[in-house]
């Protein structure tokens, strides 16, 4: 829709023109309905809408591309310039397409369409899935009579006939036949042999010299692995008295499995690791990567670093901080969560800070379009060359733009205008039915209606 157009429906809809605003703002009666042309803290050539205080929400931006509808929680839309997205009542349905797939689900419906080699599937889980084509061809499932499902939970491929009582699984050159599954399977194959009657007795032999097993499984498993290099890795568990597990790298015993466990480093016997009452405490160093580190004591404090990030909570899940860093130690991104009172985000480009934030975990696109507008009633965001700041979704608002220009507004009371560069200040009243001009050279200016000027 051209943005004339849109501009035009908006305000015939409101059966009036709004004749008191600046070049900010074509319309603002929040949080009724608010309207821009463009929105500051992103860039020009781009309109910013907000309509029944926290229910309708629209912005376009040029840099990135990108514009966003949404009537919150019941559906938004995302287009940007190589994909667009759908979500109705998010997370239970939502549907992305972009230029090499498309993909969807709606409740138990799913589909995928691979665009590149014209083939694609869909399901209604469980029950039913089709598969239109792939190098094995075509695949139809009616679970739980009979099927066949590809790619799917690490193996190449499950095929059953009355699941559970016989399912074949394949996955590389080892083909697994169960019966009453998991109960009874066996595999035989080049690349090795498998058996397992549970919970009684088990055993896993692959080539190389790796093998893995049980005994009334869970009290008592062992695994031997050899990998490409040939070194070996492995333990054993008498749950839920003892167990020992290495590597090359380390040594571990625990009790109790998972409340208690320590590991050594093999090359001094430092210590890398220690669970008490896990997850109560935690302590690593150097494990179990190189650079990654962890203290808890849960659920009153916790810190982890690792690849150039550190997380921190104090009081989880009250308080959480997540700082990333460049390899040259240059702050890239900081968050900081008070949940659920406010959340704070830092880049390179921008800065913003939202309150209340009801989400708990780390917020992503679908939140912040479906959800995230109907409990914010503070939110305040600044760039390197502009900023906003909205409290009860536009009633009370500032902006500053690139070009100097500052708006304040208590809507549909009053607003006033000034500029960084200039003295001149206009004073709005009642959506501009009267203002008032100061900082003329030739005094102050009063207008009516935007008509009579004195």
């Amino acid at each position: 829709m051209p943005l004339l157009l849109r501009k035009n429906i908006i305000l015939t809809v409101l059966l009036f023109i709004s004749a008191g605003q600046s070049v900010f703002a074509d319309l603002n009666l929040a949080p009724l309905i608010k309207y821009e042309e463009y929105s500051p803290v992103d860039n020009a050539d781009a309109y910013y809408l907000r309509a029944l205080g926290p229910l309708i929400y629209s912005r376009r931006t040029a840099i990135p591309e990108k514009t966003v509808w949404a009537v919150c929680p019941l559906f938004s839309t995302l287009n940007e310039k190589k994909s667009s997205q759908l979500d109705i009542l998010w997370p239970f349905c939502e549907f992305k397409e972009y230029w090499y797939e498309s993909r969807g689900r709606a409740l138990f419906y799913s589909h995928f369409h691979d665009k590149i080699a014209d083939s694609g599937s869909f399901a209604v889980f469980p029950f039913f899935s089709y598969d239109s084509g792939s190098d094995e061809g075509k695949s139809l499932t009616f679970f739980p009579l009979y099927g066949e499902l590809r790619k799917i939970f690490l193996y190449d491929s499950i095929y059953f006939i009355v699941f559970p009582l016989y399912v074949k699984t394949k996955r590389g050159q080892v083909t697994e036949h169960s019966i009453l599954w998991p109960f009874v399977s066996f595999a035989e194959g080049e690349a090795g042999r498998k058996y397992r009657i549970m919970p009684f007795y088990g055993v896993n032999i692959e080539e190389g010299g790796s093998h893995s097993g049980f005994i009334m499984w869970p009290f008592y498993t062992y695994s031997l692995f050899r990998n490409r290099a040939g070194n070996f890795s492995g333990g054993w568990m008498l749950w839920p008295f003892l167990g020992r597990c290495y590597d090359k790298n380390t040594v571990s015993w625990s009790s109790i499995w998972p409340l208690f466990e320590v590991s050594l480093k093999s090359n001094d016997s430092s210590l890398c690791r220690l669970d008490m009452l896990w997850p109560f405490f935690q302590y690593r160093d150097d494990f179990p990567y190189a650079g990654e580190s962890r203290l808890y004591f849960w659920p009153f404090y916790g810190n982890t670093e690792r690849s150039g990030q550190e997380k921190s909570f104090y009081l989880w899940p009250f308080a959480r901080t997540r700082t990333t860093s460049s390899r040259d130690g240059k702050i890239k991104e900081e968050i900081l969560k008070a949940w659920p009172f406010l959340s704070y985000e830092s880049n390179a480009d921008r800065i913003r800070i939202s309150c209340p934030d009801l989400w708990l975990l780390d917020s992503f696109s679908a939140v912040e379009r479906n959800w995230k507008p109907l409990w914010t009633i503070f939110d305040f965001e600044q760039s390197s060359h502009a900023g906003r700041m909205e409290i009860l979704w536009g009633l009370f608002s500032y902006r500053n733009g690139s070009d100097g220009r500052n708006e304040f507004s208590i809507s549909p009371f009053y607003s006033v205008h000034w500029e960084d560069t200039s003295s001149l200040t206009e004073h709005d009243f009642l959506g501009g039915l009267f203002s008032l001009r100061t900082g003329a050279e030739d005094g102050f200016h009063l207008k009516l209606f935007k008509l009579l000027e004195f």
